[in-house]
């Protein structure tokens, strides 16, 4: 018969992704939108270049204390979705909510 392909369910992923340590961290707290996006595209760039499947952290705050920081979480997510058919492999919301953790693939 046929064999299907499991895909990892959206928990295992987050699993996966929270039990890693970071390659590496970026914190946008008092970043703009624009500053943030690009910094974002930046750290994806430098490491898509070096290879493999580096797991980044990306704080954004959680827009508790301010009138842009949640702009950013959203913002940051909208850039990372786009990528997800190129570059990313996964991600999910940090586990304190106040970011993305990423995986490149």
């Amino acid at each position: 018969g046929k064999r299907r392909t499991s895909r990892p369910l959206q928990s295992e992923i987050r699993d996966s992704l929270h039990s890693a340590y970071p390659d590496a961290e970026i914190d946008l707290h008092g970043d703009n939108r624009e500053q943030a996006l690009r910094r974002v595209d930046h750290l994806l760039d430098s490491w898509t270049r070096r290879g493999g499947h580096p797991v980044l952290r990306i704080i954004t705050g959680k827009g508790n204390r301010s009138s842009g920081e949640a702009v950013l979480l959203d913002a940051v997510e909208a850039r990372l979705r786009e990528e997800l058919g190129g570059r990313v492999a996964e991600m999910a919301r940090d586990a304190g909510g106040g970011g993305w953790l990423v995986r490149l693939g």
